[in-house]
């Protein structure tokens, strides 16, 4: 469960490509065990997780 968060950090971090294609693959893994309790938590500390770095980056920035 920590690759998709490593691939929204280096989406938000600036490659974005690289990071969307990490997290396309990492997230069609999951989906592919058909465990759908991992594939929910997963889905919701990506959530989660994206939400607080864009937030800080939206702060850094003012």
């Amino acid at each position: 469960m920590v690759l998709p968060l490593v691939a929204v950090s280096v989406i938000v971090g600036g490659h974005f490509w690289g990071g969307l294609g990490l997290l396309g693959l990492t997230l069609g893994r999951i989906l592919a065990l058909r465990n759908w309790k991992v594939a929910l938590m997963t889905v919701v500390f990506v959530g989660s997780f994206s939400g607080y770095l864009l937030g800080r980056e939206q702060q850094i920035n003012r």
